[in-house]
């Protein structure tokens, strides 16, 4: 036997050794990578619905306008889990804030690495004064 047919079984060993943790880092940065993406989905979608709350005129009601938002948004950025949003309004009218917090429902693409299953995004705006409307 010669010495070359000796090093190919070694290299077979050597790579039946290591592929399994090849692999496990190659689907790891696959599924943070898709958690991550689908993590910034979440998030702007958060900043969005608080955006639109937060320029809702003043008799309206922000927190159906920015729960429909934060949905469209999910949708729109693609985000693969269910999306829900809660808004909440808080102090008096010239200095009212709008909070916006975003639940979605994350699925993982492997299930070889822990990752969470909700993720959730919450955002604070101050809403903005409306002008007066001119009196014709």
């Amino acid at each position: 036997m010669s010495p070359r047919t000796v090093r190919r079984g070694a290299n077979a060993a050597e790579f039946a050794v290591i592929a399994p943790f090849i692999l496990l880092m190659t689907f790891g940065m696959m599924e943070y990578g898709w958690y991550f993406q689908q993590r910034t989905a979440v998030v702007e979608a958060a900043s969005d619905a608080a955006r639109v709350a937060s320029m809702v005129a003043q008799t309206g009601n922000p927190a159906v306008t920015a729960s429909a938002k934060a949905v469209a948004s999910c949708s729109a950025l693609q985000f693969r889990g269910t999306c829900t949003a809660r808004t909440q309004v808080t102090g008096a009218a010239p200095n009212q804030t709008v909070l916006v917090r975003v639940t979605g429902t994350y699925t993982s693409l492997s299930g070889l690495v822990p990752t969470p299953d909700t993720i959730v995004a919450q955002v604070v705006m101050r809403r903005e004064q409306q002008p007066a409307a001119a009196a014709n």
